[in-house]
């Protein structure tokens, strides 16, 4: 029997509700393939939560998915085109090239494409506007309804600045937590005895009568070591994102000027033997002290460092823990019949992702 949110109306609750009902959503669609394995690819994703935040998402899947892949229309074969386009922050001049400028113009389609999207749903939540705090659904209404506070002042709430932030927290919060749920069911099929230990202790602490809460996580070192492990293991974003000084500075003898494009090597920390002996071994046991207690390695910055760190790690690190232990709760995944070994190869687009792989989710008795 697969364990069920039940409804909450507390204002209170609307976060964990619109986690638990997003993973409702990714249980209906793994229930309905329990019998034939299931195909785990670039687009085997649900709604997020971030994305559910934003139009009003528990009550309907917002239209715009689809544009939304769009955004990666190289998905199916040519997954390294994004990645390339890395190459135009240190040499614009490349944009003049064929293949480059091709590339531009089939993202900046998709992107005009989602951009149309999102004025439509921007433009149905002005004809529906809150009229007082009471009557706010999600951040739509949270932002038009600050609009209007603010007409009439030289205020920043302005109609394009609405239209870039949804658009950033739609594409940031659709693809990285969905990737590294991939990257960790791949981990569990390749190592099995993890995945024991982990659905033992899920058994111990949570049961089968509910679904997690992210306070359980507190009682759950392994599990919670097994995420951070997938995490540096899988890597997925391992140049972080680009970012410009607005100063001039001195860094280890030498002078950064204002403008210069700063990348952080995370790959290099998360694979350094200072921090992480045998870095390339899965072993979920290295973040846990001599008590079995989990322990925070400084040198874990899936999200980036410094003070531009990834502005949805506190929502990210939730969606991870109750996404993760709620299919494990309920679900046994096993490789396909034949296959013995998975492979872990990727590709590096937007982020390192997995490729498609098969596997069996059977409902636990």
């Amino acid at each position: 029997m697969i364990a069920r949110v039940p409804p909450d109306p507390g204002r209170a609750a609307f976060l964990k509700t619109l986690t638990l009902t997003t993973v409702n959503i990714l249980f209906d669609d793994m229930t309905a393939q329990v019998r034939v394995p299931v195909l785990v690819r670039y687009r085997y994703e649900v709604q997020s939560v971030t994305s559910a935040g934003c139009f009003d998402g528990t009550d309907k899947v917002l239209t715009a998915q689809p544009l939304v892949l769009e955004l990666e229309p190289y998905a199916d074969g040519q997954r390294k085109t994004p990645a390339a386009l890395g190459m135009l922050n240190f040499f614009p001049v490349l944009r003049h090239l064929p293949v480059f400028s091709r590339m531009l113009r089939e993202l900046d389609g998709a992107f005009l494409g989602l951009n149309k999207e999102l004025q439509s749903n921007i433009g149905e939540h002005e004809e529906q506007a809150a009229e007082k705090e009471g009557d706010v659904r999600d951040y739509l209404d949270a932002y038009l309804l600050a609009q209007r506070q603010r007409a009439g002042t030289d205020s920043t709430f302005t109609s394009f600045q609405l239209l870039v932030s949804v658009r950033d927290l739609f594409l940031a919060g659709s693809h990285t937590v969905m990737t590294t749920l991939r990257w960790g069911l791949l981990f569990l099929l390749k190592y099995p005895h993890v995945l024991r230990k982990v659905q033992a202790e899920i058994d111990d602490v949570i049961g089968r009568g509910r679904l997690p809460c992210i306070a359980d996580q507190d009682n759950m070192p392994y599990t919670r070591a097994t995420i951070a492990e997938v995490q540096r293991v899988a890597d997925i974003v391992p140049l972080s994102v680009p970012h410009r000084t607005t100063i001039e500075f001195q860094l280890g003898g030498y002078v950064i000027p204002v403008g210069t494009a700063i990348i952080a090597n995370l790959t290099a920390i998360l694979n350094d033997p200072k921090h992480f002996s045998e870095p390339e071994k899965f072993r979920p046991e290295r973040h846990l002290d001599e008590r079995g207690d989990f322990v925070q390695n400084e040198a874990l910055i899936p999200f980036s460092i410094g003070r531009r760190v990834c502005l949805g790690e506190t929502l990210a690190k939730v969606e991870l823990f109750i996404f993760f232990t709620s299919i494990l709760q309920n679900f046994d995944i096993r490789l396909p019949d034949g296959v013995t070994d998975p492979s872990m190869d990727g590709n590096l687009g937007v982020v390192w992702m997995a490729n498609p792989y098969l596997l069996h989710c059977v409902a636990r008795q």
